[in-house]
């Protein structure tokens, strides 16, 4: 039977010796009884002695050793290289392998319950299928190592780099990872509910179909990520840098965006009902078809963002920064806009009922073809916009200010333009049937083809005016200023 040692790895120090049919039952036998394991076994049967103390291998040299399948409970390997070793399927159960040298090891099956790992290095080690529970990884090296398809929740992963680890399909429910280094990890269907995940770095991860729903993430960095079709529900993202992450289709219903940097992402297809986005940045951003009811982005940066053929109803949009962004074929049901900076946004085929502009600036602004029936547009600043062919039957337009603006063919029926300004605005054939026009300032609008019938216009200035076929049946002028208009029949 050939001899066996077990050296130190840095002084060369023999540890352990014997006779052993191979170096793998040496070191069991090391671990478990700490001399010849026949004359001790032998002692402790016939003598009925308590279970023999272990000896402890410390700073060990076992690189590419093969120790699968073996018992190693409550070894102590402190210090020693594993490096390439082979603990597949092996029991470490209770084990202290803290600063261990465990890179490229096949840790596959293995049992790690209870193990201390703290500050191992498992570089690109293999933990597939391993039991991980209550292990301690506290400060340990797992970049690039494998851990896909384990249960994780109960595991200690304080200060641990998990950079570019496998962890797909793993269960993290609950896991604690806050401050964590996960930059490239492949957390893809992975199970992360209610995770605690605070200010970690994912840049770059990978984290599709990932269920992070109630999870912590406040001030984490997740720059770049893949989160395309993630349930983050009710997950909080406060403070957190989502810029240029992939979040298409994903569920935020409810999420909180609050103070969150979103530019450039890809929201497309996405949930956001009633989030939470209060002052966050989603400039020059995505989200088209995508679901955003009750959702609040008031304060926000906006600019450039794409929400075509989003459903914005009953969404906050009040004083977000919105230059820019377009809106095209939005429901805006009862979307509030108000104080809004949406200067040469495109509203074009939006609709919606109660839509509130109040005080909104929407110079430049595309609004052709818009309906938005009983809009609140008071104090809006819709300059140089273009809002042909839109409707804004029974709308509130009390103060607006519309230097220029271009209301062809326009739908203003029953609307309000008490106090307003629409000076050099383009009404041709626009229909103001049964519009109130008090205190209004027309000069130099065209009016050509106007459909005044039953309007009520009183105190209004229309000097310069354009006025050819221009209809008033019915209307009920006073105090006109500017040009006489004559009542005629249509």
């Amino acid at each position: 039977m050939p001899k066996f040692e077990i050296k130190h790895e840095k002084t060369g120090e023999v540890l352990f010796s014997g006779k052993a049919s191979s170096l793998k039952e040496l070191v069991q036998r090391a671990v478990h009884f700490g001399s010849d394991a026949s004359l001790l076994q032998m002692a402790v049967t016939k003598l009925g002695l308590k279970k023999v103390g272990k000896m402890r291998l410390y700073g060990a040299n076992l690189a590419e050793a093969d120790l699968s399948e073996i018992d190693l409970t409550e070894a102590d390997f402190s210090g020693s290289n594993l490096s390439k070793s082979k603990l597949e399927g092996s029991c470490l159960k209770k084990g202290i392998f803290s600063r261990c040298n465990l890179s490229n090891t096949d840790m596959t099956r293995t049992t790690l319950s209870d193990c201390n790992l703290t500050e191992a290095n498992l570089f690109r080690a293999n933990l597939s299928k391993a039991i991980i529970d209550t292990a301690n990884f506290t400060g340990a090296n797992l970049n690039c190592a494998n851990l896909a398809g384990n249960k994780l929740s109960k595991a200690n992963f304080t200060k641990a780099d998990l950079s570019e680890a496998v962890l797909t399909s793993s269960d993290m429910s609950r896991i604690q990872l806050s401050g964590n280094k996960l930059t490239k990890a492949d957390l893809s269907w992975g199970v992360l509910s209610k995770a605690r995940i605070e200010r970690a770095d994912l840049t770059g991860a990978n984290l599709e179909r990932a269920d992070l729903s109630d999870a912590k993430l406040i001030g984490a960095t997740l720059v770049n990520a893949n989160l395309k079709e993630a349930n983050l529900s009710g997950a909080d993202l406060a403070g957190a840098d989502l810029t240029g992450a992939d979040l298409s289709a994903a569920n935020l219903s409810g999420a909180k965006l609050t103070n969150a940097k979103l530019p450039k992402t890809n929201l497309n297809g996405s949930k956001l009902i009633r989030a939470e986005g209060f002052n966050c940045d989603l400039s020059g951003a995505a989200v088209r078809d995508s679901d955003l009811t009750g959702a609040n982005f008031s304060s926000s940066q906006l600019v450039e963002t794409d929400f075509s053929k989003s459903i914005l109803v009953s969404a906050n949009f009040s004083n977000a920064q919105m230059q820019g962004a377009v809106l095209t074929r939005t429901n805006l049901q009862e979307a509030d806009f108000q104080k809004a900076a949406a200067q040469n946004a495109d509203f074009s085929q939006a609709s919606g009922e109660k839509v509130d502009f109040s005080g909104a600036v929407l110079q430049g602004a595309n609004l052709q073809e818009a309906n938005f029936f009983k809009a609140k547009l008071e104090r809006a600043d819709l300059s140089s916009a273009n809002v042909s062919k839109a409707s804004f039957r029974d709308g509130d337009l009390t103060r607006v200010i519309a230097l220029a603006t271009i209301f062809v063919s326009a739908d203003l029926q029953n609307t309000s333009f008490k106090d307003a300004d629409v000076s050099a605005a383009d009404f041709t054939n626009a229909n103001f049937s049964g519009v109130t026009m008090s205190q209004v300032a027309a000069v130099n609008a065209n009016l050509t083809g106007t459909d005044f019938s039953w309007a009520f216009i009183d105190n209004t200035d229309f000097s310069g005016v354009k006025i050819s076929g221009t209809k008033m049946r019915g209307a009920k002028l006073t105090a006109v200023k500017g040009i006489k208009l004559k009542k005629k029949e249509a």
